[in-house]
């Protein structure tokens, strides 16, 4: 437990965001730099002309780093965040994370439970007037991270947001994956694909993006408000008829802007947009490397699997637990079937087991790190996350397997919130599933958060508390 807690913290340590910022912005004779390297851009800089708006589960911090390099710079600002995040971060003891309290950057919270309400789209509203008004001298700077998709919410009328929220919980219950989600999310709403960049026009804009998405395209983190889409209203309606299988269930509202293709319209009534500069400034990939490079100064031989795991969180458990034991048995071809959704390099097949089978012989603890998101398929009424339930799987397999106890696994969210509970994830092993329970009852009802509640006094569960980052979910399977 202690050496999986220690790569996790230094995983989530690598993507705090005031570390981000500091490397990719900075100021010098009256120039905003924005970068590093060849793909570095420069902005010339007038008295007050830059104006930031900021959305997602980790742009507090990103907020809290900036304003002092934007200093007398910074005109405006508004950020939407997730509802508790302000309290959460007092009470996990991350100030380090809060705006000065003369912050010229206003701070909204909403999206409970990551659901698109009232409130963020009253916050939604004020950063579309912000942006309205902007001139050919003024610098957007969007601050965006995952969670960006629910904080940044302004439905095409005659959409409401409760019918936006129920159409993305249906998708999500039926298994849609987020590149889907955002897909309907961009042709029912103004200022996701490209809207918020358009909108802008003719100031410049510039993104600095905290990649909450397997390959970080783009388009699709936060559902892509500064970047152009290609993304269709056909697309999104084939989508709600190929996940819910009917759309008689879909708000009316919905399917008449997509009908009539609203969001297009919309932007053609727009000015010309100029090209807006995305960078992404922090992503899973900085995450589990520095977990690989803390792991190996600790005598911990560590093996990076793939940072874009996707999936069937249940089945993805059971795979981790079957590659465990094909390693402890000295299979050849320890990948042979498994994570079926994942595109893995050539030749790590082979690269996993030489690296396992070294660290038996030197005699070294070895940990698999891996990162991505996974999907649940909602069947029952019970509560949980996607961490959690490919953990509760994981230990099911684990224990049907034989597995040795000191072999652990675990998979976190680095938003550290998983699904609609207070944890971020779990650590489990064979004996998890050793506590006179029927575990596998609470997997079917989607219900990993009450049993791991009900075992342990609740030890199973990592609740870190929001945690001002979010590169995804990571995960780590460790042999002592």
């Amino acid at each position: 437990m202690a050496a999986i807690m220690g790569l996790w913290s230094t995983a989530l340590d690598a993507v705090h965001t005031k570390s981000m910022i500091d490397k990719n912005v900075r100021l010098s004779a009256n120039s905003l730099h924005i970068g590093t390297g060849i793909d570095a851009k420069s902005y010339p800089l007038h008295s007050r002309n830059v104006h930031v708006v900021a959305f997602g589960k980790a742009v507090i911090g990103m907020v809290s780093a900036i304003e002092p390099i934007l200093g007398s710079y910074l005109t405006t600002g508004i950020a939407s965040i997730p509802t508790g995040m302000m309290d959460s971060l007092r009470q996990y003891s991350r100030t380090d994370l809060l705006p000065s309290p003369n912050s010229r950057i206003k701070i909204y919270e909403g999206a409970n439970l990551n659901i698109p309400d009232a409130a963020c789209l009253k916050t939604s509203v004020e950063i579309h007037d912000l942006v309205a008004s902007l001139t050919s001298s003024d610098i957007l700077l969007a601050l965006i991270s995952g969670g960006g998709s629910s904080l940044l919410t302004l439905p095409i009328a005659p959409i409401t947001v409760q019918e936006l929220a129920a159409t993305n919980r249906m998708l999500s219950k039926a298994g849609a994956s987020i590149n889907e989600l955002n897909t309907v999310r961009k042709q029912t709403e103004h200022l996701k694909g490209g809207g918020l960049h358009h909108l802008a026009a003719p100031a410049d804009v510039i993104s600095l993006i905290l990649s909450d998405v397997v390959g970080d395209p783009l388009d699709i983190i936060a559902s892509g408000p500064t970047v152009n889409d290609d993304s269709t209203a056909e697309e999104a309606l084939a989508i709600l008829h190929n996940r819910l299988g009917s759309t008689s269930n879909v708000p009316a509202s919905v399917i008449s802007v997509l009908e009539k293709n609203d969001k297009a319209q919309w932007l053609k009534n727009l000015s010309v947009s100029m090209d807006p500069f995305n960078l992404i400034v922090g992503s899973n990939k900085i995450a589990v490397n520095a977990a690989s490079e803390y792991g190996e100064a600790q005598g911990i031989s560590t093996f990076i699997l793939t940072t874009e795991m996707i999936g069937d969180a249940t089945e993805v458990g059971v795979n981790f637990a079957n590659i465990a034991s094909r390693l402890l048995k000295g299979d050849s071809d320890p990948l042979h079937g498994l994570f079926p959704d994942t595109k893995f390099d050539s030749g790590l097949n082979s690269s996993l087991l030489a690296a396992f089978t070294a660290s038996r012989q030197n005699g070294h603890p070895f940990c698999i790190l891996c990162a991505g998101e996974t999907t649940v398929n909602v069947q029952g009424s019970g509560r949980g996350g996607r961490n959690q339930e490919m953990c509760l799987s994981a230990a099911i397999e684990m224990n049907s397997i034989g597995l040795p106890a000191g072999v652990t696994f675990a998979s976190i969210g680095t938003d550290g919130q998983d699904g609609p509970t207070d944890a971020a994830g779990a650590v489990v092993n064979s004996l998890t599933a050793e506590h006179g329970l029927d575990v596998k009852a609470y997997l079917q009802n989607n219900d990993s958060y009450s049993y791991f509640t009900a075992i342990d006094n609740g030890n199973c569960l990592i609740k870190t508390g929001l945690t001002g980052t979010n590169v995804m979910d990571i995960q780590l399977m460790y042999f002592p």
